[in-house]
């Protein structure tokens, strides 16, 4: 069945005020015409801190750019947790972990490119490779989706 951009509003304006949706609320559902479909991540074997833990949500178009969705939690519970950003739209994305540990404000790495900082991504990146968009790509439905995303820390 073809689905159009102002189907999908009405559809997830149902569900969610059918009690059906998870996380998402009327007002996140609709926004005039504007879409919001939820991405609920799992982050595992997360340190706690008390320093910015980024992630970032990005269609290819705007990966590895200061554009997409996301968020900045101000800190993190130790092991694993799950909280749910917003996106405009279904499609492919790639999601991207930062947890700046040293709070610098800088991805960090050592003068031989060992990192520094935690990370993580979504899909399958091969290890000692940045990770490319289609390496770390998922596909979001127009109902949202679930990943679970490992944060790699620097061993000690």
């Amino acid at each position: 069945m073809f689905v159009t951009k102002k189907m999908a509003v009405m559809a997830a304006a149902f569900v969610t005020m059918a009690g059906m949706a998870t996380g998402a609320t009327a007002a996140d559902a609709v926004s005039g015409h504007d879409v919001k479909v939820p991405v609920t991540v799992t982050f595992n074997g997360v340190q706690p801190s008390d320093v910015p833990f980024y992630v970032s949500i990005q269609t290819e178009a705007d990966y590895r750019s200061m554009k997409g969705s996301g968020g900045v939690l101000k800190s993190t519970e130790a092991g694993t947790f799950t909280r749910t950003f917003n996106v405009p739209e279904g499609g492919d994305y790639a999601i991207s972990v930062w947890h700046d540990l040293d709070n610098d404000g800088r991805f960090s790495m050592t003068q031989d490119y060992k990192i520094v900082d935690g990370w993580g991504t979504s899909g399958t990146v091969p290890m000692g490779t940045a990770p490319s968009f289609d390496d770390a790509k998922v596909n979001v439905s127009g109902y949202g989706t679930d990943v679970t995303i490992d944060i790699i820390y620097p061993k000690s």
